[in-house]
């Protein structure tokens, strides 16, 4: 298992190497990428925000250099928006939220993802959660409009009563139940209460979600 020496050297010797590649240089981007590695991991073990704002930045610059639709360019786009998800969860910045419901850093995953991908669901529902997160923010229907068609859309490739469309249904029905206060669309109100009963049927009493299912009925 690596140490933070390890991590300061590997830090040490990729700043270095990026100091030797030019601006133009076939591997700078993964030198970039290497280096804002690096960083977050030091972030995740020291929790020191300066190296996830660099990690950020770093791994902004390598996603320019690689060309949309190259096979590294989703995975660069995942580092970034996992850092910016780190940020955005310990500072709760607008900006950051922002960013990763945009184009370039969210719904990339879903145009290059077809949808019997494995990262096509969960493309799906990060996205809807980021959705969520800005409504309770700023209260923007709009916002809930987005998670509601992403939500329908996972929930038309997930096997239908798997258990693993409890979360999905209980999302769909909380966006619903939210857009119903701001709208008072009876239609609302009444799909919210049949996807929550629906998740409450795959969560029987006993299992750790039963309750929070139970509640939003209530």
């Amino acid at each position: 298992q690596g140490t933070i020496a390890d991590l300061e050297e590997a830090i040490t010797l990729s700043r270095a190497g990026l100091e030797l590649c030019s601006s133009g240089h076939s591997g700078r981007a993964w030198i970039l990428d290497g280096l804002a590695s690096c960083l977050r991991d030091r972030f995740l073990e020291l929790g020191m925000d300066c190296d996830l704002d660099e990690a950020i930045t770093l791994h902004r610059s390598a996603l320019d250099l690689c060309p949309t639709g190259h096979s590294d360019w989703l995975r660069l786009l995942d580092q970034l928006a996992s850092c910016l998800s780190s940020r955005f969860e310990k500072l709760e910045a607008a900006a950051d939220l922002d960013e990763l419901i945009s184009l370039p850093i969210a719904r990339a995953a879903l145009k290059l993802c077809p949808i019997d991908h494995p990262d096509h669901v969960m493309s799906l529902t990060t996205l809807a959660t980021f959705l969520r997160r800005r409504f309770q923010q700023r209260g923007a229907v709009v916002d809930l409009d987005e998670a509601i068609i992403l939500y329908q859309a996972v929930l038309e490739v997930c096997p239908s009563g798997s258990l693993a469309s409890a979360p999905h249904l209980h999302g769909l029905a909380w966006c619903l139940s939210e857009r119903f206060t701001k709208l008072a669309l009876s239609t609302d109100l009444d799909d919210a209460i049949k996807f929550e009963q629906a998740a409450l049927a795959l969560h029987p009493q006993g299992h750790p979600d039963h309750a929070e299912s139970l509640y939003s009925l209530n």
